[in-house]
């Protein structure tokens, strides 16, 4: 899973390339839980996560030298 297919390169501010980034780094093991958790609906999974992770994006400061999960 990555947002790369869909223009991260393109991306413009560097706030857009830290959702970018936090997608591809943070993303795999949500989605494996959320996966298991809805019964292997992939596209459920994948829309929950795609919120979860904007609404991080949204409330924390990602520009900070300190990792998301503990």
């Amino acid at each position: 899973m990555s947002w790369t297919t869909i223009g991260a390169s393109g991306a413009e501010s560097a706030r857009e390339r830290a959702l970018y980034t936090l997608y591809d780094e943070q993303a795999g093991p949500p989605y494996a839980y959320v996966v298991r958790l809805l019964g292997g609906d992939r596209y459920r999974a994948e829309d929950v996560v795609q919120e979860t992770l904007l609404r991080c994006w949204r409330t924390q400061d990602l520009n900070a030298d300190r990792p998301l999960r503990p």
